[in-house]
């Protein structure tokens, strides 16, 4: 069975671009537009998720919402943050570790697909933050 990654994000077309390059790497997603979307189906789909891109654009610390969840219960799953550099200071926001990672926008589709393969491909145990970079 393929991946499947949750992809959270206010705007469609941010998520619709996102599903399909990850698609194209035969990740299978599942898409929420708000944090309650997110946590909803983050909880129905818990046993088959290997991780979740949030766009830390999100209204009301939707993204923070989202992370402190998945942490409570999954503290292993990995998370990709997206945001931009500058007027929100998103890469401030997140401590990359091996299952957490930051993609500044604006970004390739290369890069979403190299950072997507780094950080949920492969098994648990042998998951590395690729270069903040690429």
């Amino acid at each position: 069975m393929n991946p499947t990654i949750l992809i959270v994000a206010r705007e469609s077309t941010v998520r619709s671009v996102t599903r399909r390059i990850l698609e194209r790497r035969s990740f299978r997603t599942l898409e929420a537009r708000d944090a309650q979307e997110a946590i909803a189906l983050f909880r129905a789909h818990l046993r088959e998720l290997q991780g979740v891109i949030v766009d830390l654009g999100m209204p009301e610390a939707g993204a923070e919402a989202i992370a402190s969840e998945i942490r409570r219960s999954q503290p292993t799953l990995p998370i990709l943050f997206t945001g931009s550099y500058g007027e929100d200071a998103s890469s401030k926001r997140v401590s990359p570790d091996s299952v957490t990672g930051f993609l500044p926008k604006p970004f390739g589709l290369d890069a979403l697909a190299r950072k997507a393969e780094d950080l949920f491909g492969g098994s648990s145990t042998d998951r590395v933050l690729a270069d903040p970079s690429r």
